[in-house]
C-alpha cells in the first residue's frame, strides 16, 4: 500500500512540475490540461489549484482562476500568496472594490 502511495505522489509530482514547465514555454493551455488531470486523481491539491489559477488567468479565464482561488482558501485560510493572487484577480476584472475588500 504504502508503495503504491508514494508511486502516486511521485506522479503528481512529476506532473505538476511538467505542468510548470509548459507553463514557462506558454503552452497555456496543455499546461492546464494536465494540471486538470493531476486535480482529477487529487482534488484536494491546492498547489494544484493555484497552479491552475495562474494559467487561467493567463487565458484570461479570470472567472475560473477566481473559482480556484476562492476552492484553496475555503480549505486554508492562511494563504497569503492566495490572497495576492485573488486581488490581482479582481484588479484584472476591473472589481476594485473587491480587489481591496477581499484581502482580509
Amino acid at each position: 500500500m504504502l508503495l503504491v502511495l508514494s508511486s502516486f505522489v511521485f506522479s503528481q509530482n512529476i506532473s505538476k512540475k511538467y505542468a510548470e514547465k509548459l507553463y514557462y514555454e506558454k503552452k497555456f493551455q496543455e499546461s492546464k490540461e494536465i494540471l486538470d488531470q493531476v486535480l482529477k486523481a487529487n482534488p484536494m491539491d491546492g498547489v494544484a489549484y493555484m497552479d491552475r489559477a495562474a494559467v487561467r488567468m493567463e487565458l484570461n479565464e479570470l472567472d475560473e482562476a477566481l473559482e480556484d482561488i476562492n476552492y484553496v482558501l475555503s480549505k486554508t485560510p492562511l494563504y497569503p500568496s492566495a490572497y495576492n493572487q485573488r486581488g490581482y484577480i479582481y484588479l484584472l476584472l476591473k472589481d476594485y472594490r473587491n480587489a481591496y475588500e477581499k484581502q482580509e
